[in-house]
């Protein structure tokens, strides 16, 4: 969904500084929330019921971004898929790791098939695109993240332990420690960047005449 933003608000007539401040917004949120929800997701109880509730926030924001009715209100659903958005994938993540810890089962063939998944909905986004529209190829995201929603409902629940909780960590302590603020800063720089880079990546190649199809297939 975020890959096709750029090429979105360009069919739509949004470009130039307004489309960098468009596109701005998504990383901006994503490195000033993630450490909120690092925070509220104290243990692996609370992390699974972000999970299970972050598609239904994030499919209200969609609709918000799909029907805005003008260009702040576009700001205003970037900056909401932003925050619901962005920590998605790390808690999942979070996640797979205890289920394969407490199941004894390999990491690495869980998780190939999030790689898979992204890489067959980036192909088909930019098919349907082309066929559909952006518009309804949002849509068919909204439904997506209300079935995902609902599925959350079926999935066996994990027997967690007291051990399993996180000590939330003295923050003054933190900040003393030398070698985490640079680690910090590392992945602060590290993942802003990569962050930006996504969201302008398809700005970039609309700029070369790289319509949405051969755009799906290269991200």
């Amino acid at each position: 969904l975020v890959s096709f933003y750029a090429l979105y608000l360009l069919s739509i007539g949004i470009s130039g500084a307004r489309l960098g401040l468009a596109l701005a917004v998504f990383p901006l949120v994503a490195i000033l929330f993630n450490p909120v929800w690092a925070y509220v997701a104290k243990n692996p109880v609370i992390t699974k019921r972000l999970v299970h509730w972050m598609p239904l926030l994030e499919a209200g924001a969609v609709v918000v971004f799909v029907l805005a009715p003008s260009y702040e209100t576009i700001i205003f659903g970037l900056f909401l898929v932003g925050i619901f958005s962005s920590p998605y994938i790390s808690l999942q993540d979070s996640i797979a790791v205890s289920y394969c810890n407490k199941n004894k089962q390999d990491y690495a063939s869980v998780r190939i098939f999030a790689s898979l998944s992204y890489m067959i909905a980036t192909a088909l986004g930019g098919v349907l695109a082309v066929h559909i529209g952006f518009h309804l190829l949002f849509i068919f995201s909204f439904v997506l993240f209300l079935s995902v929603f609902a599925i959350w409902f079926f999935v066996k629940p994990i027997i967690y332990s007291a051990e399993d909780s996180m000590e939330r960590g003295n923050i003054k302590e933190l900040f003393q420690n030398k070698t985490y603020l640079k680690y910090t800063i590392v992945f602060v720089l590290g993942v802003g960047a990569l962050m930006v880079g996504e969201s302008f990546f398809g700005a970039f190649l609309r700029n070369r005449d790289i319509g949405p199809i051969p755009f799906g297939l290269i991200t």
